[in-house]
């Protein structure tokens, strides 16, 4: 995975993050904010 992350140029905590936020909300009928809250993770690539 770190490979993976290296060659797109993301960082692997950020993915970890990602994933973790997907997971806490899986069971939800609706995944309000899900998209405010990845946009934010992914604001910390540069």
């Amino acid at each position: 995975m770190e490979k993976v992350c290296e060659k797109h140029g993301v960082p692997v905590d950020v993915l970890t993050e990602l994933v973790m936020v997907q997971r806490e909300r899986q069971h939800q009928e609706r995944a309000h904010g899900i998209y405010q809250r990845f946009e934010e993770i992914l604001g910390r690539i540069e």
